[in-house]
C-alpha cells in the first residue's frame, strides 16, 4: 500500500488516494502533535480502478505532517504525508526599520565591532491569503563576502508567531574571520510545509571588525604532531619546500691545479728516492725484512686511513684507528730503523779500521 499523493496543499478539502490495497481501512489519522484526526473509517473504491480515497476536511487539514495507519485484510502499513501551504511575509523589522517583503534597506548600516553594535532582523510569517501565523523550522540570517559565508540562526519567540535575531559584531567577529568591509545579507526562511521558500536579499552591510587575536603557541607536546590535520574540515595549505641551491663550485682547471698541488710532495718523494741512491740492494733480509715492511706497510695504511676519513669515516672512527696504526708503525719502525742505525755503526767502525 501506498499514497499516491504523500504532498499535498492544504487549508481545503483533501482527497487522499491509496494504491495497492484491496479491501483498505484508515485505522488512524495523527498530526505531528500525535493527535487523532479521523479514525476507523473505510476508504471509497475508485470505480474501475484499484484505487481507494478518503477526504480530509478543510476544517481539520491544517498545514503540517501526518502518520496515517492503514490495514487491509490482516495486513497492517503506516503511510506519511504532508500537507503545504503558500507562505508570506506578515511583518519584518531589519535595524528597527520596517521592510515589506522583497525589500531592501536604503542605506548600509555602518557596523563597529569595538562599538558593541548589532545587526536585528525579526519577522513572522503566515500562509498565503489568511492571517493563520505560521513559524519556519530552517530560518537563517547569512552575510556574504567573497569566499566568506556566515550564518546565523533565527530563532522563535515564546508565543511561537515571531523569529529574531540579533547579531553582536564584535562577540561574532572570529565567525566572520576578522574580514571587514561590505558584506550581503540575505533572509532564508524554509520549512516541509512550506510550497515556496523564502530567499530575501536585505541589502547590505558595513562591517569594522578588530584584527584576529595573535594565539599563544601551544605548550611543547600539550597536542599530537597532528593535531592540525587530525580536527581541520578543510584542506590545509600546501606546504612547498625549498631545497638549499647547491653550492657554485671552481671550474675544471681551477680543481686540476689544486689536484697537482697536493699530489706534488708525493712525487717530489718519489724523485728524490730515484736521484739519490733508493736501491732496493740496500732492502734488509731475513727478519729486519719483515719490520721493514710492516714499517712501510703501516705508513701506507695510515696514508689510506686519510683517504677513507675524506670519503666516509668519522672523525672518532678515524682517531681510533689512527691510534691503532701508530702504535703498529712506532713498533715496526723502531725496529727497522734500529736496523738501520747499527749497520750505519758497523760501516763506520770498519771505516776507521781501514
Amino acid at each position: 500500500m501506498e499514497l499516491a499523493n504523500p504532498v499535498t496543499r492544504g487549508g481545503q478539502d483533501v482527497t487522499f488516494t491509496v494504491l495497492g490495497a484491496e479491501a483498505p481501512l484508515l485505522k488512524t489519522l495523527k498530526n505531528a502533535a500525535q493527535e487523532t484526526i479521523l479514525a476507523d473509517l473505510k476508504l471509497t473504491p475508485v470505480a474501475d480502478s484499484d484505487k481507494f480515497t478518503f477526504v480530509l476536511p478543510k476544517a481539520k487539514a491544517s498545514p503540517g505532517l501526518y502518520k496515517l495507519q492503514l490495514l487491509d485484510g490482516k495486513k497492517s502499513k503506516v503511510l506519511h504525508a504532508t500537507l503545504t501551504t503558500e507562505v508570506e511575509v506578515a511583518s519584518a523589522v531589519v535595524q528597527g526599520k520596517a521592510l515589506k517583503q522583497g525589500e531592501k534597506l536604503k542605506s548600509v548600516p555602518q557596523l563597529v565591532s569595538a562599538s558593541g553594535d548589532t545587526f536585528s532582523v525579526e519577522v513572522s510569517l503566515k500562509a498565503k491569503g489568511s492571517k493563520t501565523p505560521l513559524l519556519a523550522h530552517q530560518a537563517f540570517l547569512r552575510f556574504t563576502q567573497g569566499a566568506v559565508d556566515t550564518t546565523f540562526v533565527l530563532l522563535a519567540s515564546a508565543n511561537k508567531k515571531t523569529l529574531s535575531v540579533a547579531v553582536n559584531i564584535g562577540a561574532e567577529s572570529k565567525k566572520f574571520s576578522y574580514l571587514s568591509g561590505v558584506h550581503a545579507v540575505q533572509l532564508i526562511l524554509g520549512d516541509t510545509t512550506f510550497e515556496n521558500a523564502i530567499v530575501w536579499d536585505l541589502g547590505s552591510v558595513d562591517l569594522t571588525l578588530g584584527a584576529a587575536p595573535i594565539e599563544p603557541l601551544s605548550p611543547l607536546y600539550a597536542k599530537p604532531l597532528l593535531h592540525e590535520s587530525d580536527v581541520t574540515l578543510t584542506a590545509l595549505p600546501e606546504i612547498e619546500h625549498v631545497m638549499r641551491a647547491q653550492d657554485s663550485r671552481p671550474s675544471l682547471a681551477v680543481s686540476n691545479l689544486f689536484t697537482l698541488i697536493v699530489v706534488s710532495p708525493l712525487g717530489g718523494f718519489l724523485l728524490f728516492l730515484l736521484g739519490f741512491g733508493a736501491k732496493l740492494s740496500k732492502f734488509p733480509s731475513g727478519v729486519q725484512a719483515i719490520f721493514a715492511l710492516g714499517f712501510i706497510a703501516s705508513m701506507g695504511s695510515i696514508l689510506g686511513l686519510f683517504v677513507v676519513y675524506w670519503l666516509q669515516l668519522t672523525m672518532f672512527a678515524t682517531l681510533g684507528y689512527l691510534a691503532i696504526l701508530t702504535v703498529v708503525a712506532l713498533f715496526f719502525g723502531h725496529q727497522a730503523l734500529g736496523h738501520l742505525a747499527s749497520q750505519q755503526a758497523d760501516h763506520t767502525t770498519k771505516s776507521k779500521k781501514e
